[in-house]
């Protein structure tokens, strides 16, 4: 068996890392590292570029998606 390609497993960090802030997790930079296998750093690159158009905020230790007002 083959084994998987670079961008396989970015892609699937990435869209663990969205649904679980999409869900409403705050989530730790450490925590994640270990989960994924991967340093801090490559974490904080997820985080600080390869995620910038979802509306991230520091909170305390972690990270989450800014809660957006709702049009009325």
């Amino acid at each position: 068996m083959s084994k998987p390609h670079d961008y396989d497993t970015i892609l699937t960090r990435l869209t663990s890392i969205i649904h679980r802030l999409q869900a409403g997790e705050t989530l730790r930079v450490p925590q994640l590292a270990e989960e994924f296998g991967v340093s801090r750093k490559t974490i904080q690159r997820d985080l600080h570029e390869r995620l910038t158009s979802y509306p991230l905020v520091a909170d305390g230790l972690g990270w989450k998606l800014l809660e957006l007002e709702k049009p009325n």
